[in-house]
């Protein structure tokens, strides 16, 4: 990406963000629901709030979203549904929201779509929104204080749900794993929405230019609001070296155990359900995350299914084959749109996989 680029981008962004309004949360109120045939290609707007008065019509993720932030689960939706039907829903839905303010008061930004006239967004939003500009305003400050340049970026559904950018460093920081493990460590990423501006580190093994992400485990890695402290932080955290150490540190532990130890049938199974998260077709999901295939295989072999332990069970290949082969999906595959803001998404889960505990330990064994 170019300097120019990087403008225009900033261009669009301002251009194609949606309506919003910054209300309290305790000034949205759930009325009830309708069923609606709608637009077969967009998700249906048939939940109807009241915000401060006035009637709007909200889709279901937007609904999820408040539920989340009430404490209200699905379970107990589909218990008070059961018992009670739509009204009882109604009921709890708005005393928890209530309750939940009460205890918390917060602020959301409920972002419209005036060509479905519906909110299509709700954004958690601490004192006042961080608007597009603002972002892209911070993100040149932050490449001009650390030495660094704009990559890509990745996007959702469009510009206006937020935006990650991808800076690289022109002085790269290359570390070895071990033989033939390179990875480029101090690349960044910032992340934002409306609410936030949040940055993380972006990881490249070099042999391969697969790309994971990890975000930075520091409270100045996530900013809430553009007061001078929190902006201050946040630019002053790519130089602190001793953090970056550390992260390394952590990658080799948990690359050199991945490399040296196999999955188990419970961890490939748990990278199947991941990528079928992400809309992974079939045939990828067979080659990248065979559990099905790798299941019946014991089965055949005379391994019956209420006897086998998947956490304790050897799958076919090593960690490190299995979080490689993800990685290289999520960074070069053909069948997202080379801004899919799931390939980051993506990217991240899988390293957070990487830094789990393993399953089955590898030991030596001078006596086998």
């Amino acid at each position: 990406m170019t300097q120019n680029e990087f403008y225009e981008l900033k261009e669009r962004a301002a251009e194609s963000q949606l309506p919003f309004k910054l209300v309290d949360r305790a000034a949205i109120k759930y009325i009830g629901r309708f069923e609606d045939n709608g637009n077969d290609g967009m998700p249906l707007s048939r939940n109807l709030y009241s915000v401060m008065g006035t009637e709007v019509l909200a889709t279901d993720n937007v609904a999820k979203t408040l539920d989340e932030m009430s404490g209200f689960r699905s379970d107990q939706k589909q218990i008070v549904s059961k018992a009670r039907g739509e009204e009882g829903v109604k009921d709890l839905r708005n005393y928890l929201a209530s309750a939940s303010t009460i205890a918390n008061p917060s602020k959301v930004a409920l972002v419209a779509d005036p060509e479905r006239k519906a909110v299509v967004n709700v954004i958690p939003v601490k004192d006042s929104v961080i608007t597009s500009d603002d972002f892209f305003d911070f993100a040149e400050m932050f490449m001009d204080q650390n030495n660094m340049f704009p990559t890509e970026y990745e996007q959702g559904d469009s510009l206006s749900s937020g935006v990650t950018l991808h800076m690289g460093c022109n002085v790269p920081d290359v570390r070895a794993v071990t033989d033939g493990e390179d990875f480029l460590m101090n690349s960044y990423f910032l992340r934002w929405n409306l609410g936030q501006i949040e940055l993380g580190r972006y990881y490249e093994r070099l042999i391969c230019s697969n790309g994971q992400i990890e975000t930075v485990h520091q409270v100045e890695a996530k900013m809430l609001s553009l007061d001078d402290t929190s902006i201050k932080c946040m630019l002053a955290l790519p130089q602190d070296e001793s953090a970056l150490d550390s992260s390394f540190e952590r990658l080799r532990e948990h690359a050199l155990t991945a490399i040296n130890t196999r999955a188990s049938l419970s961890e490939l199974g748990f990278v199947h359900k991941l990528l079928s998260r992400y809309m992974v077709g079939t045939e990828r999901l067979k080659e990248l995350a065979p559990y099905n295939e790798e299941l019946n295989y014991y089965q055949q072999r005379g391994f019956g299914k209420e006897g086998l332990r998947p956490h304790e069970t050897l799958a076919s290949m090593t960690v490190w084959d299995l979080y490689n082969g993800v990685t290289a999906y999520a960074s070069h595959n053909t069948d997202w749109h080379v801004n899919d803001n799931r390939r980051s998404g993506l990217q991240g889960e899988i390293y957070n996989f990487l830094m789990r505990p393993r399953d089955i330990k590898n030991y030596v064994d001078a006596y086998q």
